[in-house]
């Protein structure tokens, strides 16, 4: 009998691929107040604290004086403002674009559309945005701030790093210029840099959660969970309802062996939002170290769901179903995951070359031969005889449970990188075919006996 291998053994440790935290967040830039020309807006008479802001009768108001005067931009200015309040970030933008229309040396607008569209992924305008605000303002350091930001969206941290440089040398005081250059700086691997910009946001204001989680972060990158759990705590308690930062010092938890307190934070996380799939996966981890295997598989089945093409949940499931003794689906979980050319545990990469050989039908078949021999029955997958895909039982029904693990723990083998891919391309792949014989099967793996006449 092979003897079935542990989880410590099959690795179901904390490292960083299996507990990968929330990336730090960053602050966006905010749309800027209601244009003081219309000083009798609604918004300016709340502001003032006369009477309550009503926004249905602040758009009422604006789409009657732009239907008075359809040419003034401050009035589709101010409309892109509640807009943007609003998260209508995409007819806020419509807006800027008509105020820059009628006022191409609006600046105000420039910053404004720049920073929403930072916010939906058009970095390109967003930063051409930027550039046109500081030529028509150098002295202030916002448009330094959106071109900045632009640049760290589209990785290049250099040059966001530079822009903020310029923005902190027009106000050392921007405490969200201090967060995004520490995210930059973070981006670069420099953390003492990231730890000190976010030390200095907390200087300047300590009341704002994301400085704490986005410095935890950074004594996370650094080895130091221990100082990172303060911050993600004080983080929490800044913002209960904070589920990246339950999320990342579950991790963190972890990672130190407290397991119980993890799995607290990992539930919160969950409970905050449910649509959020990293807790699932790290408190399934958490479970599978605890040895509750059924657990830990519930939660891979629900990230699963979340995420289809998570190629390392596959990895993960198919471990905790090797411990239960699931052998059929713990094949099925590998393969799938060897399909998605998995970057596993060890951040090992499939090479591309055989790919084609993995992009077979869903239903595997592996063709064994099977031969009674006395008091035993001997069975083999011949292709993979000389990787170990060999062994006996006492019964038949053994026997094929038997090989069924052994053809798991390659296959396990495969994922991690213990063994190379080319050494099974090298033996056709992964098989599939058509044979009456089977001997055992699910909805994705065959057993299938080939009777021989050769004597063991």
């Amino acid at each position: 009998m092979i003897n079935v291998s542990t989880s410590t053994q099959f690795g179901f440790k904390p490292d960083g691929l299996m507990l990968d935290d929330r990336d730090s967040d960053p602050i966006h830039g905010w749309p800027n107040p209601i244009d003081d020309q219309l000083s009798g807006s609604p918004r300016m008479i709340a502001v003032a604290g006369a009477v309550p802001f009503d926004v249905s009768n602040a758009f009422t108001k604006l789409a009657d004086a732009i239907a008075l005067d359809p040419r003034d931009p401050t009035l589709y200015f101010n409309r892109g403002n509640l807009r943007a309040e609003q998260g209508d970030y995409y007819r806020a933008i419509a807006d800027y674009d008509r105020a820059i229309e009628l006022a191409p040396d609006f600046v105000e607008a420039y910053r404004n559309r720049g920073n929403l569209l930072s916010r939906v992924g058009e970095n390109e305008r967003a930063m051409a945005d930027g550039e046109r605000a500081i030529q028509l303002d150098t002295a202030t350091p916002e448009g330094y701030r959106i071109r900045g930001f632009a640049r760290h969206q589209n990785r290049d941290y250099a040059g966001a790093i530079a822009d903020y440089n310029l923005a902190l040398e027009l106000d050392p005081s921007d405490v969200v210029t201090h967060i995004n250059r520490g995210n930059s700086f973070s981006s670069l691997a420099n953390y003492q840099g990231a730890i000190s910009d976010f030390d200095q946001a907390i200087k300047l204001d300590n009341g704002i959660a994301v400085a704490y989680f986005n410095r935890g972060n950074a004594w996370r990158r650094t080895g130091n969970d221990e100082r990172a759990i303060v911050d993600f705590s004080r983080a929490v308690t800044l913002n209960h309802a904070y589920y990246a930062a339950y999320y990342n010092r579950g991790n963190a938890l972890v990672r130190l062996g407290d397991y119980d307190s993890a799995l607290k934070d990992f539930h919160r996380a969950i409970e905050l939002n449910d649509e959020f799939p990293e807790p699932y996966r790290s408190r399934g981890v958490c479970y599978a170290i605890q040895g509750q295997h059924a657990l830990a598989i519930a939660d891979y089945n629900q990230l699963l769901k979340l995420d289809r093409n998570n190629a390392q949940v596959y990895c993960l499931r198919g471990l905790a179903k090797e411990e239960r003794g699931e052998y059929d689906g713990a094949i099925g979980d590998f393969v799938r995951a060897i399909r998605l050319n998995l970057a596993a545990p060890g951040e090992v990469q499939l090479d591309p070359g055989p790919r084609p050989l993995i992009t077979v039908e869903p239903r595997l078949e592996f063709k064994i031969t099977l031969e009674e021999s006395e008091d035993t029955y001997h069975v083999v997958y011949a292709p993979w005889e000389d990787l170990g895909a060999a062994t006996f039982g006492y019964s038949e029904a053994e026997a094929v449970h038997n090989i069924k693990e052994v053809l798991a723990m390659i296959l396990e083998e495969v994922i991690r990188g213990e063994l190379s891919w080319d050494k099974i391309a090298a033996r056709g792949g992964l098989p599939s075919a058509d044979d009456p014989l089977v001997l055992a099967s699910d909805d994705n793996i065959k057993i299938i006996g080939v009777p021989v006449d050769i004597d063991w």
